[in-house]
Parts: C-alpha cells; sequence; structure tokens
C-alpha cells in the first residue's frame, strides 16, 4: 500500500508542470567558459587571462557563414584559479597563508607580481562583455585549518573589485 502510494506521489509529481523558481533569468544553462586551471595550472598571470579574455572574445571563426567567438554562443566567462594569491609562511611547519591575519577574519593577499592591477582586469573583462570569476578555495598557499574562516572579507574583496563570481 504505502509503495502504491509513493509511486502515485512520483506520477503526480512528474506530471505537473509547475515549478516554483525566481526568473532572473540565471540557471537557466550552466556556467559556460573557462577556467586557468584546466589550461596552466598555477602558471598564470594578468597577461594571460587578458589573452584568455581577447581568445574568448575573438570572431575569426565563421559559423553559417558569420563570423562568432565564443563568448558570442555563450561561452563568455573567464575564472581566474589557483596563485593568484602571495604566500608567505606562517613561521611554523603547518605551512603558508594567503590572508592578512592582522586584518578581522583575514583579507586575501594578491601577488601583485602576477596580477598588479585587479581593478583593470576585472574592466578589461567587462568591457568585452565577458563575465570574470575568482578562486578562494586555496591549495597552492596549503592555507587549511590555520585560520578562521575568512569568507565575510573574501565576498567584500570581491565586491570592491566587482568579480562576477566566485569558485
Amino acid at each position: 500500500m504505502v509503495s502504491l502510494v509513493l509511486l502515485l506521489i512520483a506520477i503526480i509529481l512528474i506530471l505537473v508542470e509547475n515549478t516554483l523558481s525566481i526568473d532572473n533569468g540565471l540557471g537557466i544553462n550552466p556556467p559556460m567558459g573557462w577556467r586557468s586551471w584546466n589550461c596552466y595550472h598555477g602558471n598564470i598571470d594578468q597577461q594571460l587571462i587578458e589573452k584568455v579574455i581577447d581568445a574568448l572574445n575573438d570572431q575569426s571563426r565563421l559559423i553559417n557563414g558569420k563570423p562568432t567567438s565564443l563568448a558570442t554562443i555563450g561561452y563568455n566567462q573567464a575564472g581566474i584559479d589557483d596563485n593568484w594569491q602571495l604566500c608567505l609562511h606562517n613561521g611554523t611547519n603547518s605551512g603558508h597563508y594567503f590572508h592578512n591575519n592582522t586584518a578581522p577574519n583575514g583579507w586575501p593577499i594578491v601577488n601583485t607580481q602576477r596580477f598588479p592591477d585587479l581593478k583593470s582586469l576585472v574592466s578589461y573583462a567587462h568591457n568585452k562583455n565577458t563575465k570574470i570569476g575568482w578562486y578562494m578555495n586555496n591549495c597552492i598557499c596549503n592555507e587549511h585549518d590555520q585560520y578562521p574562516a575568512n569568507e565575510v572579507n573574501d565576498v567584500s574583496f570581491l565586491r570592491m573589485y566587482n568579480f562576477d563570481g566566485i569558485k
């Protein structure tokens, strides 16, 4: 009897077409774009990410005779993965850190030799109608479990630079 009731509920749920969702246009397609780790691992810098943004917007490809870019067909996101940060040794055997531990909850420390001007990088992407994302779950510095969670300042950091997403 219970299994028959469950089967009927399942059938009803399948047949119901109405769903509750926020109608903001997000989530219609999965995120479509490019992430630096898949291609370059930690060998990244601002100049390279700008070249990737250019490549996503390059219209030298023809689709049905029309110049088309990857961004035009939906691949309009560039993601900066690991190795943007400056790893500092914490003075113990437990590793390194990339948050300024003198600020409340820590503030991410950017390797300015690799990324000298984040505001201009984000503007560069946005001027080309490309979204740009950031990676906060660091592996290269191995900061795991050393400091309290940094989420509040990490998000404030990303908002300050106007990044579009976080991984």
